[in-house]
């Protein structure tokens, strides 16, 4: 069997909330996988799909910027993305749709790491789903099992981290450049899940990096040991061979690499999500303080109006906007 592992990162230009980075890795058949890996969308095609509102209700795994909003009017617009997500964590054996669900148990399910506790507006947890169907998700969870198990794969982790406002602004004043925050944490965890999951080929799939073409002193600071082979580096896609101890691994940078593979497009679904659900617990925090405040997604244009007009408030309860704004 082989490991096949996508990476990706949501809240990259916002200028609230924090960046997050997810993560999915998949258990596949051996065969061609270290050459090219398989087609997920299709091998799975009895219970995934790319599309949102799906005739035969397969779960639309994609590229998070297609499935937000992409619910319907009358649903909330991370429904779509929620119910990928808690879907898969249901089948990865790292969440009970039956049981009492909050935020926070979703949060510890995709290991997103303790929240700060300096901050308020990250305190209450919610109640989940906030959009989606939970057994509409149970079910779409048990039909993904049973296409993996017809197919001889598994899912083997889904999960997502929040690198918080004041910790990247912490790196921005030492220099640390933005495209390195998540690539750094993303390399981290291949590593991790290469060695964890046991397998002794796989591939390792990235979207591209800021228009990057050249990525080996990169993998070899983050797999010291290894023997790495520059397969290609074109304006497409840049490919390496990683060869450590008796493990080889394949590795990618795509241009729009959600669209080609299916671990990388959910890996995209989790740091969305999870970003989803700290803007949400950020929103109703400030609309506590202020009914009338609109609440925002955090990015650039609306984020300021926000910020602007949560100034006198923030002014009365002691909040400085510095706490809250990204410095880049």
């Amino acid at each position: 069997m082989a490991l096949y592992a996508g990476f990706d990162e949501a809240g990259y230009g916002s200028l609230l909330g924090p960046m997050t980075v997810g993560f999915s890795a998949w258990i596949v058949p051996e065969e061609g996988a270290i050459d090219a890996p398989p087609n997920l969308w299709r091998s799975l095609s009895n219970a995934v799909c790319k599309k949102p509102g799906d005739r035969r209700g397969r779960l639309a795994i994609a590229d998070s910027k297609q499935l937000k909003g992409r619910g319907g009017v009358d649903l909330h617009e991370a429904a779509m993305l929620e119910r990928g997500v808690l879907a898969s964590l249901e089948c990865a054996g790292r969440l009970d749709l039956a049981g009492p669900l909050t935020d926070r148990c979703v949060m510890e399910a995709l290991e997103a790491g303790p929240l700060p506790t300096h901050a308020p507006w990250t305190g209450d947890a919610l109640d989940a789903p906030i959009g989606c169907d939970r057994t509409d998700a149970h079910l779409a969870a048990r039909s993904l099992s049973r296409a993996l198990s017809a197919h001889g794969s598994r899912l083997l982790a889904i999960g997502a981290c929040a690198i918080e406002v004041d910790d990247l602004n912490r790196q921005f004043a030492r220099g640390v450049s933005k495209p390195s925050i998540p690539f750094s944490i993303s390399l981290e965890r291949a590593r991790e899940l290469a060695h964890a999951s046991g397998e002794q080929i796989g591939w390792l799939a990235f979207d591209r990096q800021s228009g990057r073409m050249r990525y080996r002193d990169d993998l070899q600071h983050a797999f010291p040991g290894s023997r790495i082979a520059i397969l290609s580096e074109t304006e497409q896609e840049s490919r390496y061979r990683i060869v450590m101890g008796a493990g080889t691994f394949s590795v990618s940078f795509t241009v729009g690499a959600e669209s080609t593979h299916l671990p990388i497009a959910l890996a995209s679904m989790a740091a969305k999500y999870l970003r989803e659900l700290r803007m949400e617990r950020f929103n109703r925090y400030f609309r506590r303080l202020a009914p009338e405040l609109a609440p925002t997604a955090g990015y650039v244009e609306d984020g300021r109006r926000f910020l602007e007009q949560a100034a006198p408030m923030m002014a009365a309860a002691g909040i400085e906007p510095t706490c809250l704004v990204r410095s880049k």
